[in-house]
């Protein structure tokens, strides 16, 4: 057996107790069950949020009505189930997952955890019962921060670079500890973006920041991260066989390639209609450029079926229609 398999077998035997999986479009937390067919099920831990709908959304597109698909948020509103339900997933809160008693140990092909750590104090351990759901068979997916990184002074990094020794990147790098030990991924991804969310929707709602406008921010569009993400999954189903494996047990940075200063984030975000008669704030806080380039050769080798539609964060504000979701 793979040395993959054995460690994720050799966790699903301890497993004492806690979550329990759900049958594709029940709805209903009680209807957990065995996926329809093998390998095409999904669980999504944060699956709720901008990100998890988008993996789920491009799961559904690659294998159709056929594949099981479970949202896990740590609080679900009705209208927000009736959505996911409607989109054809099974919603179900963190604390329903942990007040089951556990029904099919390790019997999901694929789960992606993609919660913040904001505000949650069991952070790593709620990462921790995710992978227990996993068999194995597939991937086991962890979304990280480029954010880790203690780089500032426009160096280039690499995923063996030195990192924080914040609160928030403490937790993520024990977390993405937890994943790689179990054989999972873990993709610290640059910053995420929509036509109308990420830095550029703050930014220009005001005329003055106290900013560097050299300031350099890697960028991603949420579209690409979640396609990363289900390319990582897909990856893992051939690693699972090799001894050199290019996504198990890795941690791997996602960027579009294109790294922006503020400035040029408040100028591109006016090429879209969303922002006619915005104009690009007063940065007060001149001075020598900030931030960090990202070496992307690790994750391009790892996922070579995965590009990002958009290019640069300019050219998906120029390109996206102005009544798109995105």
């Amino acid at each position: 057996m793979p040395r993959g398999r054995t460690v994720v077998a050799a966790a699903m035997a301890t497993l004492a107790a806690s979550i329990v999986g759900g049958g594709a479009g029940s709805g209903s937390a009680d209807a957990f069950s065995t996926p329809a067919i093998a390998g095409q099920d999904l669980v999504i831990v944060g699956g709720t949020g901008v990100l998890g709908r988008r993996v789920a959304q491009q799961w559904r597109e690659r294998h159709g009505e056929t594949a099981s698909i479970y949202a896990v948020s740590r609080t679900l509103t009705d209208e927000r189930r009736a959505e996911l339900e409607a989109a054809g997933c099974t919603p179900m809160t963190q604390e329903q997952l942990k007040a089951k008693p556990f029904r099919y140990m390790g019997a999901y092909s694929n789960v992606v955890f993609c919660a913040p750590p904001s505000g949650n104090e069991d952070y790593v351990g709620d990462v921790r019962r995710a992978s227990e759901l996993w068999n194995g068979a597939g991937g086991f997916v962890f979304t990280s921060s480029s954010g880790v990184y203690a780089e500032e002074s426009m160096g280039t990094v690499t995923e063996d670079s030195p990192v924080q020794d914040t609160e928030r990147a403490t937790k993520l790098l024990a977390a993405e500890k937890e994943v790689t030990s179990k054989t999972g991924t873990a993709l610290r991804l640059s910053g995420l973006y929509t036509t109308r969310r990420g830095p550029h929707a703050m930014f220009l709602k005001r005329e003055e920041l106290d900013m560097n406008p050299d300031g350099t921010v890697n960028m991603i569009h949420y579209s690409d991260a979640a396609s990363a993400v289900v390319n990582a999954l897909l990856e893992s189903v051939d690693d699972a066989a090799e001894e050199d494996t290019k996504v198990r047990g890795k941690v791997l940075h996602v960027a579009d390639g294109a790294p922006v200063t503020r400035k040029e984030i408040c100028e591109g975000a006016l090429a879209s209609p969303i922002y006619a008669g915005a104009s690009v704030p007063k940065f007060t806080q001149p001075g020598a450029a900030t931030g960090k380039l990202m070496d992307l050769s690790a994750v391009r080798r790892a996922l070579p079926n995965w590009a990002p539609q958009y290019a640069s964060f300019g050219e998906a504000m120029a390109s996206i229609p102005e009544d798109s979701e995105d």
